[in-house]
């Protein structure tokens, strides 16, 4: 048996023992103190039940004598509270016995209650027999109440007494079992404890005799005496590794000095690699000069005008300022002016493609067109209209862009009259976590794409839901963006 598995069925026994011992005594100690806590409290009701009622009594004698609102407003609350300590009676007297003594008792409060407001009530000369009666009876429950509170007082007082020496009782058994456990255990740990330490140290001090010897260069020590258990399986291993150590030894640094060599051959080949990726980088930057682009199609442009071709020109002229604004870094803002001014240069080059099959519309109804918002965030959709919506149209195709003013923010509305979007697709660009990582409807020039659009405005803004896509499938799309005026804690990003 392994010596974990020793040590482990004697602890749990050990703690199961122990813990049946002490949920023993909790138990019994729980339970004692419930019964202490039920009878302090019938005490208490008690108690209180009689000294309201005498009070009660003397307030209504009282108020025979001296008629005033004070006496009888003194009275009345005496009565709220007996009543109030009615029901307490009824919640610490559930459980007893003797229960028709206590239906009584409980029904006599009740009662006398009704007698005090009927005597108050008849105390007028036409009614003055009526009224001794009740008066008498007040009397009467008064005085059987004061009575059968004292006997229900001796009665708690005699359960008191019994259960104060069951307890003394149990408190001398409880000792003497928490003592004669704890000795037991002691004792049964300390034989236990010594038997398998000896157990254990007698093979590992032959393990420390050996290892001396070995340290100092002796390896022909007779083998350690291999056990059934851990120890002995560190004893097997020793006496295998005591016969291979110092040809092990010898493996292992030529093993470190080969390595050393791999590792530096690894080093020089990826600073290698990295030289090389700087310069593809550096070439193809090299080769990608936008300031080249530019010039060369603004010559274009000068040449289609001279040559009288000023459409083309046109046309030219707004590809070139469309990849210029396009060239800004992601991170920038614009105003939205500036924003509708470049995607109205956009439309120009599509309406060159598409000509009378898509009419654009524009409606501006605000004069906040001075508020900023990232850059690039109207073209994505405006471009997602004509590829995605309205491309497969023969004729009849139709793009709004409606920018008004509603409470306190700018909304952009880019409605469509095309192929519309199903409704899973709907659903994907609705949920953020579902469609993040995965996007297909994404800018064909851009590189942007809807949710990109999305997270930048809701970083900017500090603001979540700041688009809304409906959609309808062969009716058309709309989306919305809502630009507040005033930011509220937002990342300042621009460049």
């Amino acid at each position: 048996m392994r010596i974990h598995h020793k040590f482990m069925v004697f602890f749990v026994i050990i703690l199961c023992a122990m813990s049946a011992v002490t949920w023993i005594i909790y138990s019994n100690s729980k339970q004692t103190t419930e019964q202490y806590d039920q009878i302090l409290d019938r005490f208490l009701v008690l108690n209180e039940i009689s000294q309201h009622t005498a009070h009660a009594n003397q307030l209504f004698e009282n108020y025979l004598m001296i008629q005033n609102e004070s006496q009888l407003t003194a009275l009345q609350n005496r009565q709220v509270q007996l009543l109030s300590m009615q029901s307490q009676f009824a919640e610490v007297m559930a459980s007893e016995e003797n229960s028709s003594l206590y239906k009584n008792f409980y029904h006599m409060l009740a009662y006398f209650n009704h007698e005090v407001n009927a005597a108050i009530e008849t105390q007028d000369s036409e009614r003055t027999s009526e009224h001794f009666l009740h008066r008498e009876e007040v009397e009467k429950i008064s005085s059987w109440l004061n009575d059968t509170t004292l006997q229900l007082i001796n009665e708690e007082l005699g359960d008191y007494h019994d259960m104060h020496a069951d307890v003394l009782e149990e408190r001398e058994f409880h000792q003497l079992l928490a003592l004669n456990g704890a000795g037991a255990f002691f004792i049964v740990s300390i034989i236990v404890t010594y038997f398998m330490s000896k157990r254990i140290l007698r093979p590992v001090q032959a393990l420390i005799y050996q290892s001396s010897e070995i340290s100092a260069g002796n390896f022909d020590v007779k083998d350690v005496r291999v056990t059934n258990d851990e120890v002995g399986v560190l004893s097997q291993t020793f006496n295998q590794m005591k016969h291979n150590v110092d040809q092990l030894i010898k493996e292992m640094r030529h093993r470190a000095q080969l390595e050393r060599k791999v590792k530096n051959q690894e080093i020089e080949h990826l600073e290698t690699k990295r030289l090389l990726k700087e310069m593809e980088l550096k070439s193809l930057q090299n080769q990608m000069n936008p300031h080249f682009l530019f010039n060369t199609l603004n010559t274009v442009a000068k040449l289609s005008y001279i040559e009288g071709a000023a459409q083309s020109s046109g046309l030219i002229v707004s590809i070139s300022k469309l990849l210029r604004y396009n060239l800004q870094p992601i991170e920038s803002q614009v105003t939205l002016e500036a924003e509708l001014n470049h995607v109205n240069k956009y439309i120009e080059i599509q309406q060159t493609r598409f000509g009378e099959r898509i009419k654009v519309n524009t409606f501006i109804e605000t004069n906040h067109l001075d508020v900023r918002l990232p850059v690039l965030t109207l073209q994505p959709i405006v471009e997602n209209a004509f590829i995605h919506g309205l491309d497969a149209l023969e004729d009849g195709g139709r793009i709004t862009i409606h920018v008004f003013e509603k409470e306190n923010s700018v909304f952009i509305k880019v409605e469509d009259s095309g192929a519309g979007i199903p409704e899973e697709t709907l659903k994907m660009l609705r949920t953020p976590e579902q469609s993040a990582a995965r996007e297909k409807v994404q800018g064909h020039l851009t590189g942007i794409g809807l949710k990109n659009v999305q997270k930048r405005l809701s970083l900017l803004f500090d603001k979540d839901n700041l688009v809304t896509i409906n959609s309808q499938v062969n009716k058309g799309t709309a989306v919305i963006l809502e630009i507040p005026l005033h930011k509220k804690g937002s990342v300042q990003i621009e460049a």
